[in-house]
């Protein structure tokens, strides 16, 4: 075992820092030391400043404390928090207390490892870009983004968070000067700097944070710098300003060249012409990526390059003179394949929709069916072992299921090129994710029987012992026929789980691991959340539930949860948001239907889909087929008729909603518009990550609150109102103005070609952008400075919708839309909150030459 690390602080181990004791020293570093501690919020972090790294010096004073300054302001999954900062009256040393981590910063796992495996450093750096992203947002420019900076938290399970850690050097626009730069002054690690930032550290904006964090990726994929050759500060500031940063396919020649001319897209010399945002980075790696949980990623899979990628030579990049050129690149050759026949029968008519994984395209075959063949990119088959896997999984399994309610899968293979293809039935209509964010809250009579034939879909599954594992709106798709009777079917089996021995599941048995998390969180049943491994066909029924949930009250699920510990602790401690409250115009039994299906207690659900689409069918329209024109929203008049008084509610019901990461928390109660408040003095279990960590660990339930409560009804006083926060408007320009906007689902109309927004600084709304088949969802987040970050939103034509609406009776046949196949799509991803920490300070950058390159310095 190691010895415990030399202490250069004036504090030791004992010592009392204010409400904090200190137990060991976890690290050391120039600047000073990370102690662990405790305090009163439990296990923290506590780094402090020695006298030789600056404990006597105003400026390193100044820098310390800087950071504190910084991030306390800054609360993303992706940054490593302060908690408190001060100086200790006994010694005058200066110190910062973090969460504690567990883990390593990225320079050493890259001295331990050398080249990581590429698809592995691209997830990291999604989350390193996100971070930085919500820090551009709050006006902060961290000016010291490298490896060392960049640290990576091990949780309990194995799953893997991206932290940005250190803003001693940032910028911040809500500072009143940058007094530790002067003009002329360099600062930053050298390795990394941009070329701007190498000349006057002062004059820098977001994009060379960018440039930082590019140059951080080609180190970790090449296992070195691109400067390793340079040896001396003057001559790497000469190469910087000359624009000569060395080819990453030169250093590590098995890049993929989408993914080196993304990086080298935010290389380039000119600021203008070099990716503009970290939006933007995130944007082009998650494409590039080609997957939909683009972040999620456990320790088993952080490895070195292995010698098979090493050994591959992929084809040779161009490299971008503007970063215009990797933001329009089409990502495969799916346009030149149209008029060509896949597998000798498949002819391919046109493109009706393509995403990160592939391709869809409508096909004919020698007898004139029309079928859907789903294709992936190639680069991703090579890549990406589990993405291929989750494809062979989604053909085998579908092929399985005989019934009218799941997309039947006709045929399965590969082409001359070794890209794997599945035929589907062609389908026409639209996803039912599509139709709620239009209609909002959908008439129960009409709508009950589309779940009453999910469930008849999912019986079929869970007979053949097939547990879907990720029903939500979007793989619940309305199959118009031609003579317009609309048919439920369900998509994407992709992460189906076999409860049978059979070839399908010991073919994907890495699929799931133990602490990873497969499904859409904001679908998913407790025990999914906790380990999709151990799950039934229950699952199934509970998701089926929140979706219907959803579709009868217009409101997305679990309201408020901004993390995912928050979203995990929610869905595994409290109860959904009764139908009756948030829906008063809906049948209470339908509702209790409903809630019967999202009981936490797995044995206390409908025992079986035929069971729950038996409970269903009384609610429904008992005639013999289903139109589209039949599925409206709630109408005005019906919704404003319910809109009455609240009843009394009783203490236990009351209890059910109170947040459980307060003290003192006003527990609301809603009806309609009425709303009440009444104080309620809880428990204490800590933040809502941190009490969703420990359930999550310890597989039982979280101790209740204690709460006093008057008997039934409650006598409620008015909630005392707090003075409003100020507001910001920003126009963000919509290209092209003729798109259609929504926001939560609510359409918005623009203005001039503007879309309006009200907000706080920092925060942030998903805009969806919709026309001609086409859609985006674009993140916007409201900056310190009023302003929009990105400046503006655009749909791209790599993100197709998921459907197109159904022509409508009598209209030109020649005018109405093709059909469309059902097809997996990307789900918005909340970043995975984790309990923050604080990093030990980092050892010196590694590369061969930097030793020598810092001793120059």
């Amino acid at each position: 075992m190691s010895s415990e690390p030399t202490n250069p602080t004036a504090l030791s181990p004992g010592d009392a820092i204010g409400k904090y004791r200190l137990v060991r020293v976890v690290g050391t570093g120039g600047m000073g030391a990370v102690f662990e501690a405790t305090g009163p919020g439990g296990r923290v972090a506590i780094k402090a400043l020695s006298k030789a790294g600056g404990w006597a010096d105003a400026q390193q004073r100044a820098r310390f404390l800087r950071e504190a300054a910084v991030c306390e302001k800054l609360n993303n999954p992706n940054i490593v928090r302060v908690l408190d900062h001060g100086i200790d009256p006994k010694t005058d040393t200066p110190f910062l207390v973090m969460p504690f981590l567990e883990g390593e910063d990225l320079a050493s796992i890259i001295t331990r490892l050398g080249a990581i495996e590429p698809d592995v450093a691209v997830r990291l750096f999604i989350q390193a870009a996100r971070g930085l992203q919500a820090a551009h947002a709050a006006g902060v420019v961290h000016r010291d983004v490298k490896p060392s900076n960049l640290y990576v938290e091990r949780s309990s399970g194995g799953a893997l968070t991206l932290k940005v850690c250190d803003f001693g050097l940032a910028k911040a626009t809500f500072e009143p000067a940058d007094s530790l730069t002067s003009s002329g002054t360099f600062l930053g690690t050298p390795h990394y700097v941009s070329p701007e930032q190498a000349t006057n550290a002062k004059r820098v904006d977001q994009r060379s944070d960018v440039w930082s964090l590019a140059m951080s990726l080609y180190h970790a994929l090449a296992g070195q710098p691109a400067f390793a050759h340079v040896d001396n500060v003057a001559a790497l500031v000469f190469e910087l300003t000359a624009g000569n940063v060395k080819p990453l396919q030169d250093a590590a020649p098995w890049v993929e060249p989408r993914l080196a001319r993304a990086v080298h897209g935010c290389l380039i010399l000119e600021q203008d012409a070099r990716c503009p945002s970290m939006f933007e980075f995130a944007r082009a790696l998650s494409s590039i990526l080609g997957e939909d949980d683009l972040t999620t990623l456990t320790s088993d899979r952080l490895a070195s390059a292995s010698e098979e990628t090493k050994s591959r030579s992929a084809p040779r990049a161009d490299l971008p003179t503007a970063w215009k050129e990797v933001a329009e690149e089409d990502p495969d050759d799916s346009q030149e394949m149209v008029g060509t026949t896949i597998g000798g029968r498949y002819k391919l008519v046109r493109i009706i929709g393509r995403g990160g994984m592939g391709t869809v395209f409508e096909t004919s075959t020698p007898e004139g069916t029309r079928y859907a063949l789903k294709m992936i990119r190639p680069e991703i088959a090579r890549r990406s072992r589990d993405a291929m896997r989750r494809f062979l999984r989604e053909a085998k399994t579908a092929q399985t299921i005989d019934s009218e309610h799941v997309t039947k899968v006709v045929d399965a293979g590969s082409d001359e090129r070794g890209s794997p293809y599945i035929v589907m039935e062609l389908l026409s209509g639209a996803d039912l994710g599509k139709l709620m964010r239009e209609q909002g809250p959908l008439e129960e009579t009409p709508i009950v029987p589309v779940f009453v034939q999910a469930c008849r879909g999912l019986a079929a599954a869970h007979a053949l012992g097939i547990v879907h594992r990720d029903i939500k709106p979007a793989n619940i798709f309305l199959h118009q026929r031609a003579d317009g009777v609309v048919v439920t079917k369900l998509c994407d089996f992709g992460v189906a789980k076999h409860t049978t021995a059979t070839e399908l599941e010991d073919a994907t048995t890495d699929l799931t691991r133990t602490g990873g998390m497969l499904g859409s969180p904001i679908y998913m049943s407790p025990e999914q959340a906790q380990n999709a491994k151990n799950v039934d066909h229950r699952t199934d029924l509970w998701s089926l539930a929140v979706t219907m949930h959803q579709a009868l009250s217009g409101r997305r699920p679990w309201q408020g949860c901004s993390t995912m510990g928050e979203l995990i602790l929610a869905i595994c401690t409290k109860k959904m948001t009764p139908l009756t409250e948030v829906a008063p115009w809906i049948d209470p039994k339908l509702a209790d239907v409903v809630h019967k299906a999202l009981e936490r207690d797995v044995a206390a659900r409908f025992a079986s889909a035929e069971e729950m689409a038996a409970a269903l069918e009384p609610f429904g329209d008992r005639g013999p087929t289903l139109h589209m024109s039949a599925l409206v929203p709630v109408s005005g008049d019906r919704r404003a008729s319910s809109d009455v008084a609240p009843r009394p509610v009783s203490a236990t019901a009351l209890a059910d909603s109170i947040s459980t990461d307060a003290q003192v928390s006003t527990a609301r109660v809603t009806r309609g518009r009425s709303r009440r408040s009444v104080a309620v003095v809880g428990g204490v279990l800590g933040s809502a990550a941190l009490a969703a960590f420990l359930f999550l660990r310890r597989g039982t339930d979280v101790a209740p609150i204690t709460a006093v409560h008057p008997p039934d009804p409650i006598v409620v006083a008015p909630r005392k109102l707090e003075p409003a926060a100020p507001v910001v408007v920003v126009r963000v320009p919509v290209k092209p103005p003729n798109a259609k906007v929504s926001i939560a689902g609510t359409p918005r109309d623009l203005v001039d070609g503007a879309l309006v927004l009200e907000g706080k600084p920092g925060e942030s709304f998903v805009v969806v952008v919709e026309l001609d088949g086409r859609r985006s969802e674009v993140p916007v987040a409201i900056t310190s400075d009023g302003k929009a970050i990105p400046h503006q939103v655009e749909l791209t034509a790599d993100k197709p919708a998921a459907s197109v609406e159904p022509a409508k009776a009598g209209g030109d046949p020649a005018k109405a839309p093709r059909p469309i196949v059902a097809a997996t799509h990307p789900s918005a991803d909340p970043a995975a909150a984790k309990p923050s920490a604080a990093p030990a300070p980092s050892p010196a950058p590694v590369g061969s030459s930097l030793p020598e390159l810092k001793k120059s310095w």
